[in-house]
């Protein structure tokens, strides 16, 4: 089966097991956690380039959050 958009799917190192998506609260801000690094999504726009589900995002308390490193943006 051949998907025409494939090719629109931006390329980036595979994602470990355990990645998931996060945010805190009430905030709209969501980071990708990977390796052990919090990294932001840094728009709307970026979820849909990888294919991000917004429902597949989980909500977890900030202090937990805060206590996670941040790394690079992801972009």
């Amino acid at each position: 089966m051949d998907a025409p958009d494939l090719d629109d799917i931006a390329e980036r190192p595979p994602l470990g097991p355990g990645t998931v998506l996060v945010r805190a609260g009430s905030s709209d801000t969501i980071y990708l956690l990977d390796e052990g690094r919090r990294r932001r999504i840094t728009s709307a726009a970026v979820m849909d380039k990888y294919r991000f589900d917004c429902k597949q995002v989980f909500v977890i308390r900030h202090v937990v959050l805060d206590r996670i490193p941040l790394g690079a943006e992801w972009e």
